[in-house]
C-alpha cells in the first residue's frame, strides 16, 4: 500500500499539471459542433457571420460531469459599425454576437432556439464597440492586436457542458459581420490546497519508513 501512494500522488500532479483539454483536433474544427445560419471554417478556426442568415449559431456538447472547471477562447471582433435606424433616431441596432455556456444532464434537455436547458451563464455580449455584460476575464491574446482572449472559472452541476455562440444581424445588412472563434478549451481546475495535502501526507509516510529502516539499519 504504501508503495501505491508514491505512484497516485505523480498522477495527481501529472494530471493537474497537464490537463486534457475539451478540444484538441486542429484538422476538425467542426468535430461534434452544431451550427446553422453562416457558419464556416477559416482555417483552425470557426467564423460566424450574417451572409443571408439573420442569426448564426455555433454550439457544442463537452461531458465534463460534474466539478469545476475553466472555459477559455480567443475571439476577433468584425462587426459591423452600421446600424439599423427603423424610422426613428431613437433606435439604432448594430450587430451583435451573445456568447453563452448552458447546463443539461443529457442532449435532449437542450433546446437553443426555445431556451430549454437546466441552467445557463451568459459569458460576454458583443457589437462594434467591444463586450459588454461580461462575466469572466477578458483580456489580450496571444494570437495578435485584433484578438481577445475570454477564460472564465465555473462550477457544473450536471454532467453535460454547452458553450454556445450566436450572431444576430439586427442591422438588417447583409454580409457585413463576422466574429471569429478559436482554441476553445474547457479543463479541470486543479485544486492546490488537496493537492499539497496529499503530498505531504505521502512526504510523512516516507519519512515514518525511511526513520525506521535507519534505526533498524542502526
Amino acid at each position: 500500500m504504501k508503495k501505491i501512494l508514491p505512484v497516485c500522488f505523480l498522477v495527481v500532479l501529472l494530471i493537474s499539471l497537464f490537463p486534457m483539454q475539451s478540444e484538441g483536433c486542429f484538422c476538425s474544427p467542426f468535430d461534434g459542433w452544431h451550427r446553422d445560419g453562416d457558419v464556416y471554417a477559416s482555417g483552425c478556426d470557426k467564423a460566424l457571420g450574417d451572409h443571408g442568415a439573420d442569426r448564426s449559431y455555433l454550439y457544442n456538447f463537452y461531458p465534463t460531469g460534474r466539478g469545476q472547471f475553466r472555459l477559455s477562447f480567443d475571439f476577433r471582433n468584425n462587426l459591423s459599425d452600421l446600424p439599423y435606424v427603423p424610422g426613428s433616431d431613437d433606435f439604432a441596432f448594430l450587430d451583435t454576437f451573445y456568447a453563452t455556456i448552458f447546463f443539461v444532464n443529457s442532449c435532449s434537455r437542450f433546446d437553443l432556439d426555445n431556451c430549454s436547458c437546466q441552467l445557463a451563464i451568459p459569458l460576454f455580449d458583443l457589437d462594434h464597440n467591444g463586450p459588454f455584460n461580461v462575466h469572466g476575464n477578458i483580456g489580450p491574446s496571444q494570437r495578435g492586436a485584433d484578438w481577445l482572449h475570454f477564460d472564465m472559472v465555473f462550477t457544473n452541476y450536471f454532467y453535460l457542458a454547452v458553450p454556445t455562440f450566436e450572431l444576430f444581424n439586427l442591422n438588417a445588412i447583409d454580409g457585413d459581420s463576422e466574429v471569429m472563434i478559436g482554441d476553445v478549451s474547457i479543463s479541470p481546475v486543479p485544486i492546490p490546497g488537496t493537492i499539497f495535502l496529499f503530498g505531504t501526507g505521502v512526504l510523512s509516510l516516507l519519512s515514518v519508513r525511511i526513520c525506521r529502516n535507519f534505526r533498524k539499519n542502526s
